[in-house]
């Protein structure tokens, strides 16, 4: 599971302390930017594996981290605003793909906010990011990767929602956060004019691309 994280030294604990509790087949790679104004106070677990790099914002991070890590079958995604709460949802997510994609696909669960609506986290076969050459759109900054795996798996028929696993995503929109400096930065209108252009230019002019690649590798 990747795991970008800025400044939330302290938050980021219970994300990883979900993970350790719930996780059966899992590691766990935390993400962080080398100019983080709080790099110095992460703790660093032994179970848990640490990447300092160049800050080069959260999809592109996603992107270099799966060609830094490249000996994994399934990647996936957290935020550090997420908890997990179903015990072995990694094995639940792997079982679904294995079975129901026959090793290929995308499976979400249920984030207590979007739903089904929205994969706000995922596990993601590595054989579909071999296909296409990433797992997040390049030129998005922040947003829209979401959509974008669930735009892609609808369109491979391979996007696999698991409601019985429950993945909380403690957004401050729903309250259970507070807005911090950075959900701010990020949220920003400006922010989701640029990242909103470049998810509808995907799919627009490479789209039917990426599902062409993805289904010629599945034979």
């Amino acid at each position: 599971m990747l795991l970008p994280s800025r400044s939330r030294s302290e938050k980021i604990e219970h994300c990883i302390d979900a993970w350790r509790a719930t996780k059966e087949q899992s590691d766990l790679l935390v993400l962080l930017d080398d100019d983080d104004p709080e790099l110095d106070r992460y703790q660093r677990h032994s179970d848990v594996l640490y990447h300092v790099g160049p800050r080069i914002r959260m999809c592109p991070t996603v992107n270099q981290a799966v060609k830094d890590y490249p000996n994994y079958k399934y990647y996936g995604f957290i935020g550090d605003d997420h908890l997990f709460r179903t015990d072995g949802w990694d094995k639940k997510f792997i079982s679904i793909i294995e079975n129901k994609g026959n090793g290929w696909g995308i499976a979400y669960g249920d984030d207590l906010l979007q739903g089904e609506g929205l994969a706000t986290h995922c596990v993601m076969s590595k054989n579909i990011i071999d296909s296409i050459g990433y797992m997040a759109i390049p030129g998005l900054v922040h947003l829209y990767m979401d959509n974008f795996w669930m735009t892609l798996g609808t369109s491979i028929d391979r996007l696999f929602y698991e409601p019985s696993v429950i993945v909380e995503h403690m957004h401050f929109t729903a309250g259970k956060s507070a807005a911090d400096a950075l959900y701010v930065e990020v949220n920003s209108h400006d922010m989701y004019v640029s990242d909103e252009l470049t998810f509808n230019n995907w799919k627009e002019n490479d789209l039917e691309s990426d599902v062409s690649k993805i289904k010629s590798n599945m034979q």
